[in-house]
């Protein structure tokens, strides 16, 4: 006699777990869509590709903090950047760039793509004072090898590409304010015979300050991820084939996909953060050293620029109150800028420029230097004024007097970065006399020493 045993139509465990894969793939791009863009497989099919990347959040379709601090750009949050990847430059690459917006100062810059083999070149770059315009305030650029250069071309406005064939094309622009239009230009190939347009025209506008747009960014992923997740649990439920508990499984494993991937990325963040400073500063603690001979070009560097000159300095507000004292020269450099970094290499929103810091005093300086080179402003006697200034990094800022200014609540970074940019400045004396010098204040004992 046989028995029969009904069929009971149960999904195995691992149907439910493979189906949490599937719709945590989905959650993925949904939470991190620039993933997209890294991917060899769709990085020059999809529309998106078109617009460019930028690691200040202006845009919600160009940003992403998580990114950004796995790769570790460093940005700075003065700049807003603009990032065209995957230019294909085998044939060469033209275009007519539109007007810039009003700033301080831009510049243009190729570097070598993600994927391509050439990676310890120094990136050609043009800033906006070397660049020829035509009269309606545009420029036009060529980047291609020199012998393709076309006669029209002016040589200030050509950027060999040094073998480069999947490239990166950088356009910073400091000083530039919230709110203005930011035109962007078409790309063409230099192909002799068919020039086809590879990437069309597109228009952006500035953001708004780094504080106030950042967590905004994550907040409407993050509404659109839990909208995605409601609408897959309704159709699940709908079929029918799996129970309410079942479904509660698939959309925890499909959850755990953008989080688990979100720590990743943060994670390697701050081991490339860690990395890089500690090769800059050479491990030491309160200093402030210049990192010029160690900046590096290649897939794990922050793609700095040629001419911006740099001081690094590794703190521990966990020692007491960090002391930042020094001096910048106003007109000696196209601009200057402070910004404090996580140890991830994210930016303090509370950052200063040479126009937004507050000066304690003008002292006027006597460079060195016996080459006479003083720069614009200086003295008939050679002298150069100064403006000094004083910035404290504190995890207690209620302790700090009423109206004190520059100063930076590090309660939440206790351990990080400054970076302290001078671009372009006008010579080396400039930067040599910029050196800050730091303190730490012990806050139990009211003491005060400086690091060596």
């Amino acid at each position: 006699m046989m028995l029969m045993c009904p069929t009971v139509d149960v999904p195995l465990r691992g149907e439910v777990v493979g189906l949490g894969l599937v719709v945590g793939i989905g959650a993925i791009f949904i939470f991190f869509p620039l993933l997209l863009r890294f991917l060899p497989g769709l990085r020059r099919a999809l529309p998106m590709h078109y617009t460019p990347l930028s690691d200040i959040p202006g845009c919600p379709e160009h940003y992403d903090e998580a990114l950004i601090c796995a790769l570790c750009t460093l940005p700075d949050p003065n700049n807003f950047l603009t990032v065209y990847s995957y230019l294909p430059l085998d044939d060469g690459v033209s275009f007519r760039h539109p007007k810039m917006p009003k700033c301080r100062y831009f510049s243009i810059s190729l570097y070598a793509g993600l994927y391509d083999p050439v990676q310890d070149k120094v990136p050609p770059s043009s800033c906006d004072h070397e660049l020829a315009y035509n009269e309606d305030g545009s420029f036009d650029v060529a980047i291609c090898d020199e012998e393709d250069r076309p006669a029209d071309i002016p040589k200030s406005n050509w950027l060999p590409r040094q073998g480069v064939r999947d490239g990166l094309f950088v356009v910073r622009r400091y000083g530039t304010l919230p709110g203005q239009r930011i035109d962007m230009p078409s790309f063409w190939t230099m192909h002799a015979n068919k020039p086809r347009q590879i990437k069309p025209t597109y228009r952006s506008f500035s953001g708004a300050q780094y504080a106030e747009k950042a967590p905004g960014h994550r907040y409407n992923r993050l509404l659109t991820l839990l909208k995605y997740f409601g609408v897959v649990y309704a159709i699940l439920l709908f079929v029918g084939r799996w129970t309410v508990a079942e479904v509660n499984v698939v959309i925890l494993v499909a959850a755990a996909l953008p989080a688990g991937l979100l720590q990743v990325l943060y994670v390697k963040g701050l081991n490339r953060a860690k990395k890089m400073c500690d090769k800059q500063t050479q491990g030491k603690l309160h200093e402030f050293l210049d990192p010029t001979s160690l900046l590096t070009y290649d897939a794990e560097s922050a793609k700095a620029h040629p001419e911006h000159r740099y001081y690094c300095c590794i703190y521990d507000a966990n020692q007491g109150d960090i002391v930042i004292t020094g001096h910048f020269f106003p007109g000696q450099q196209k601009m200057w800028t402070f910004v404090v970094y996580a140890e991830n290499g994210l930016p303090h929103h509370h950052n200063f420029n040479d126009e937004t810091i507050t000066s304690t005093s003008t002292d006027t300086i006597f460079p060195s230097s016996k080459n006479g080179q003083i720069g614009r402003g200086g003295g008939g006697d050679g002298s150069l004024t100064a403006l000094s200034y004083r910035v404290v990094l504190t995890k207690d800022p209620l302790r700090m007097p009423q109206g004190r200014e520059n100063v930076v609540d590090v309660s939440k970074l206790p351990r990080g970065a400054v970076i302290l940019r001078l671009i372009y400045p006008n010579t080396k004396e400039i930067f040599d006399q910029s050196k800050p010098d730091v303190k730490v204040v012990s806050v139990q004992k009211g003491s005060c020493k400086k690091e060596a």
